[in-house]
């Protein structure tokens, strides 16, 4: 059985404002290292990712017994050919890489446990335990030990009770490190970290200098090689866009080897541009919704990005038909430079396009939210293969982007559900797939009329105020919920609706604002019904 234990007496703890941490960018440099520089870095890098995974399978055994992830951890048993200093390196490169997976499964196993049928209780010490990835650590006799909150009934927060703890027994600690494993093997299985081509390289293996009296290179790259006393010298040059950010250079060096032994070295430095101070955004709330045809278009009334898919369409063709060439000459796509260079030409155009709107819009509105829906790039228009790589590029760069906005602006990023984004009406919320007809949109119930894109950002701007739960749930589940607010709102049901085409009447209750979104009116079903039997 699950054990409490309460005091009378609350003691509240004065939440101190969480401090920011450290904001870190790397940015690419031109390099202009010789073959023999290039063939120490290969050898290096053959060396240092085995042993990285090799620390990453020791950080991974102290967090199954029961300990956290710890670059302090001493890895120098490893095994491996290079020095103590590259052991720390690689320590502190697998702790990074841990940690990131370790934050993807308790995202996972959050999820578990919003749509699980546990009591609410039992849910919450769970939701505890996996927000500090506890999942193997526990007491002797199995069980783990949770602060103890209760609800103070001047302020209505939840306040930490001193000396007293909620005890998750040992049956549910076996239950949630059961989730756990199920989430490993189905959802985000362990990072493969001998196969990666970047090694991250700290300052004890990696330093930059810029000379004074040079006249070719802005910088000098040292990396330590196998030879002791001999590190490599990699000149570089700085970018504009580099030397533009704010932020001060420091001694950590991101090196990616590519696995074709034609393609360059990639050598890219890292700069702590940490912010000072949040800044406070001067406007309101703004929905974005996602697509091809318009890149973004904005609850404001934005039609950003028209020539984004035209420009896909050309590229496509191209890609078309040379993936098609080297089918019939036998040759894999990825084995062609042309074809590497084109993947390499898209995912450059689309992080530029992305960037370059978002900016766009951050500088039109100012925004203190981003209502952002799931995004899918896919279009009907294009092969399967260039849908796949800018789906692939794109959700990658907007999660990127977002976060820096967030970071650097203050602007408060809302995910919500994007299932029936474009047919729900932002209006009546009546969901229709007859609703929407390519980009125009006509709701079938109460004849609202305009651009199909811009309704469907109203409509994820309308959702910012759902519970982040719905963000699991499938697609029935949040058809079945629009049509329960929508049959409280207007007493009737939206499947009469769809069949019988039935019109929304001629005076209506207003639509509760954004805030009130989805907290129906008492009496909305009452007044629509009576409404509606006297037309």
């Amino acid at each position: 059985m699950r054990k409490s234990s309460r005091v009378s007496e609350k003691v509240k703890h004065t939440r101190k404002a969480k401090p920011r941490g450290r904001v870190l960018r790397a940015y690419r440099l031109p390099q202009y290292a010789n073959q023999g520089k290039v063939d120490q870095l290969r050898a290096v890098h053959a060396h240092y990712m085995p042993l990285v995974q090799a620390a990453a399978g020791m950080q991974y055994r102290r967090l199954l017994s029961g300990q956290k992830i710890w670059n302090a951890a001493d890895p120098s048993h490893l095994p491996s050919e290079l020095s103590q200093r590259y052991r720390r390196s690689a320590n502190n490169q697998a702790c990074e890489a841990l940690q990131s997976w370790a934050a993807l499964v308790e995202i996972e196993v959050r999820k578990v446990l919003q749509r699980s049928s546990l009591h609410p209780d039992r849910r919450r010490l769970l939701a505890y335990v996996n927000a500090r990835h506890d999942w193997y650590a526990r007491r002797p006799d199995g069980a783990y030990d949770v602060p103890a909150r209760i609800k103070d009934d001047e302020t209505g927060q939840w306040v930490t009770v001193d000396g007293a703890f909620d005890v998750v027994s040992a049956e549910d600690m076996r239950l949630l490190r059961g989730i756990v494993k199920h989430v490993r093997r189905r959802k985000v299985s362990l990072p493969r970290l001998a196969k990666g081509r970047t090694m991250k390289l700290d300052g004890i293996v990696a330093q930059w200098q810029n000379p004074k009296h040079a006249q070719h290179f802005d910088l000098w790259l040292n990396i330590s090689t196998l030879s002791a006393g001999k590190p490599v010298k990699i000149p570089l040059n700085a970018t504009r866009h580099a030397n533009s950010r704010a932020g001060e250079w420091t001694n950590t060096a991101q090196i990616t080897i590519p696995k074709n032994p034609h393609e360059p070295v990639i050598v890219a430095l890292v700069k702590d541009t940490t912010p000072a101070e949040k800044p406070e955004p001067s406007g309101g709330a703004i929905g974005l919704d996602f697509g091809l045809r318009t890149l973004f278009a904005t609850s404001e009334g934005d039609l950003l990005g028209h020539g984004f898919y035209q420009w896909l369409q050309r590229i496509d063709e191209d890609l078309t038909t040379l993936t098609t060439g080297l089918q019939r000459q036998g040759i894999k796509p990825n084995d062609s430079k042309r074809y590497r260079a084109m993947q390499r030409r898209i995912r450059e155009h689309a992080k530029n396009e992305i960037n370059r709107i978002l900016n766009r819009i951050i500088d039109l509105h100012d925004p203190s939210v981003l209502a952002v829906e799931e995004l899918d790039f896919r279009h009907g228009g294009l092969s399967k293969r260039l849908n796949r790589i800018i789906t692939r590029v794109g959700r990658a760069q907007l999660k990127s982007k977002l976060a820096m906005l967030a970071q650097e602006t203050g602007v408060t990023i809302i995910p919500v559900p994007a299932a029936y984004s474009s047919q729900e009406c932002a209006s009546c919320g009546y969901v229709d797939n007859r609703n929407r007809t390519n980009t125009h949109f006509s709701c079938r119930f109460c004849g609202r009329k305009g651009h199909a894109d811009i309704e469907a950002a109203r409509t994820v701007k309308s959702r910012r105020s759902w519970p982040s739960a719905r963000l699991t749930w499938a697609r029935p589940t949040i058809l079945a919920e629009i049509d329960r607010q929508f049959e409280t709102r207007w007493g009737t049901s939206p499947t009469n609706v769809r069949t019988q085409g039935r019109r929304k009447p001629a005076s209506a209750p207003p639509r509760p604002t954004a805030d009130g979104l989805h907290t129906a009116r008492e009496d909305a079903g009452q007044y629509e019904t009576e409404t509606m039997v006297a037309a």
